[in-house]
């Protein structure tokens, strides 16, 4: 799942940081993107906010290979 918010957060600040990618660009188009929907996973960044998400979802798996919340 990580991987999955991971890649369409990298999609999406690439969308946005236009064709001519410069590091300045790419931490603008990061700090501009508020309220981003992924598809039901919301990811909020600022000036002085780099992490997207405070969510944490701890996921066992058992000896039978099942899946535990």
């Amino acid at each position: 799942m990580e991987g999955c918010v991971a890649a369409k957060n990298s999609t999406e600040t690439l969308r946005r940081a236009g064709r001519t990618l410069a590091r300045e660009g790419f931490l603008a188009a990061v700090q501009g993107m508020r309220n981003v929907n992924l598809g039901g996973f919301v990811l909020e960044f600022g000036p002085r906010k780099n992490t997207g998400s405070g969510f944490v979802e701890l996921t066992l798996l058992t000896e039978g290979g099942r899946v535990r919340r």
